[in-house]
């Protein structure tokens, strides 16, 4: 039975959960005090992982992928940790039904 509840979950393309993707978490969280750079983890429950930062860029912010597992399938649950320079966090979690729900710290 559980290898029926893994292959029965859906995987995700690590493009298409690029932070370039998040626009608006991001709004969410600079509207919630938030303060750039901000620092991610995005790590999947199959190991896959993926860090980086935004920086301030103008009026935007810009991604830099510090690091990854090279590995370009991400198996849910997701879970995304979002830390700016206070020490403020974020975490969203991305459930193998594909709902996602965040937690501000």
């Amino acid at each position: 039975m559980g290898d029926e509840l893994l292959r029965a979950e859906k995987e995700y393309d690590l493009k298409s959960l690029s932070p370039e993707n998040f626009g608006q978490i991001l709004e969410i969280l600079l509207q919630n005090g938030f303060e750039a750079p901000l620092f991610v983890a995005v790590i999947a429950s199959n190991g896959a992982f993926m860090i980086g930062r935004y920086d301030e860029d103008g009026e935007n912010l810009r991604w830099t992928k510090l690091a990854d597992s090279n590995s370009s399938e991400l198996r849910p649950p997701i879970n995304i940790m979002y830390v700016d320079t206070r020490g403020e966090a974020a975490r969203i979690v991305i459930k193998p039904t594909g709902e996602s729900e965040i937690q501000l710290q």
